[in-house]
């Protein structure tokens, strides 16, 4: 009679089991650090243009006389990918799309208020004056 040895039975499945997790872990820190080189932060900023080329936030700084490029280069990663989170999740998309979306709109004394990104926006425009 074959008799199962129940610490044979469960020794595999937790080695694999150990092993995958470490793989994954691994992988993580992998790609953790690669975004944390000057390669990776180049990926990220044109991930982050492109995203910032089909967005609201674009005619924001347009309409502040920002160049979107200039501004996506000068603003750290982590703030860009804020900012950007924040004007997809944006409450007034209807009023920015009224105020943002046609050129001649742009700098016509137009209350620009009402943007949760605004204050960085002027932040930026104070930085680069100074």
């Amino acid at each position: 009679m074959n008799s199962i040895n129940l610490h044979d039975s469960y020794a595999t499945p937790f080695i694999a089991a150990v092993l995958l997790s470490f793989l994954f872990a691994l992988a993580a820190v992998s790609v953790l650090t690669f975004l944390d080189t000057e390669r990776g932060q180049r990926w990220q900023r044109a991930w982050l243009g492109r995203r910032l080329a089909h967005s609201r936030m674009r005619g924001m700084l347009a309409a502040h006389g920002i160049e979107p490029q200039t501004y996506l280069q000068q603003t750290p990663v982590a703030q860009m990918r804020a900012q950007l989170r924040v004007c997809r999740e944006c409450p007034y998309r209807q009023r920015c799309a009224r105020v943002c979306d046609t050129a001649r709109h742009f700098r016509s004394g137009r209350d620009y208020s009402f943007c949760p990104n605004r204050p960085a926006i002027e932040r930026f425009l104070r930085d680069r004056a100074a």
